[in-house]
């Protein structure tokens, strides 16, 4: 093994950091649905290509999909005929709240993904030892300063998701970085990197986000400005679909019951699903969302039960109108 290959391996980043990583697929990680979450990913797209602040700040609150929409970018983006996505970092309790090797990891990703900014990388640490001492050097001169070195070898844009920051080790620590990527990134003009960072707006980092040292270099976008009731409809056709294909036992069960104790509407049309719900029950439904599949064998059953009676309490509570539509229309 030669010099740069063990210098470049000094940065030794944890494993299960990515959007694709055995852990997040485990524990439920995916992407939007298809055909859901438009609006938002077209303004991400947009930003990605346009020069407005190189750090985006995609804030909302606990459950209204951050971790799903920064999977989604990280996929779009990993792809073979996009192939821009230049690293992803995946915060969560435990073991990956370590702000301390964020950075790092990024740098690794990035010398993976591009062997001329490996070779950039490895030949900062051969030059410097000390480089590992402070996340200011982690991020100039193991990441902003080998980009801008080899830009003209790279493509013009790529984009680092860094997800869930508010998960990480402190306060403390999420603001740090938040300050470092501001700070940094603003003395690096031009510079390819745009750097998409997740969170939900707790009052130290939205308040961090609005000083004035911050915002030129931020673009905020904030979730709960957007209409999800279109998605929530079609998630909620999706996994009914899902439950009744693979538990159809279970279906026939739950629809007898169900229709016993309810009428067939007279007006059972789909549009019910759109116009059924208000701005104000779209984040009550987001608890719907934070149910995931256990395929371990016995279980299987017994968890689409459990999801499908979820979904049920939650129309028979809010919408009833919408439930009787699927269960006498769509589900026999």
């Amino acid at each position: 093994m030669d010099a740069q290959r063990r210098a470049f391996l000094q940065l030794k980043p944890p494993h299960d950091t990515t959007f694709n990583s055995d852990m997040r697929r485990h524990s439920g990680g995916r992407a939007c649905l298809r055909a859901t979450c438009g609006d938002v990913l077209k303004e991400i797209h947009s930003w990605v290509e346009s020069d407005a602040g190189r750090l985006l700040w995609l804030h909302g609150p606990a459950g209204s999909g951050k971790s799903t929409l920064s999977h989604t970018i990280a996929e779009y983006y990993s792809r073979p005929n996009k192939n821009l996505l230049a690293a992803s970092f995946f915060f969560s309790r435990g073991y990956l709240s370590n702000s301390d090797i964020l950075f790092q990891t990024i740098a690794f990703q990035l010398g993976l993904q591009h062997s001329v900014l490996q070779q950039a990388i490895a030949s900062a640490i051969i030059d410097d030892m000390t480089i590992f001492d402070t996340k200011a050097n982690h991020l100039e001169r193991l990441i902003l300063d080998p980009v801008s070195e080899v830009a003209p070898f790279l493509p013009s844009r790529l984009v680092v998701v860094i997800d869930a920051l508010d998960e990480c080790n402190s306060d403390d620590a999420a603001s740090d970085v938040i300050k470092l990527l501001a700070t940094s990134l603003s003395s690096y003009s031009p510079h390819p990197l745009r750097f998409l960072v997740t969170c939900r707006p707790e009052k130290h980092l939205y308040n961090l986000f609005m000083q004035p040292s911050i915002s030129p270099v931020a673009y905020p976008l904030d979730l709960s400005a957007f209409d999800a009731r279109r998605d929530i409809s079609l998630y909620i056709t999706d996994e009914l679909g899902e439950l009744l294909a693979r538990t159809l036992p279970f279906w026939s069960n739950f629809r007898r019951d169900y229709s016993s104790q309810h009428q067939p509407s007279s007006d059972s049309s789909n549009p019910h699903l759109r116009s059924g719900f208000k701005k104000s029950d779209q984040m009550a439904f987001l608890g719907l969302t934070t149910c995931t599949t256990n395929h371990d064998e016995g279980n299987e059953g017994c968890n689409f039960a459990a999801r499908a009676r979820l979904l049920s309490c939650y129309y028979r509570h809010h919408h009833s109108t919408c439930i009787r539509t699927i269960v006498h229309a769509g589900i026999t």
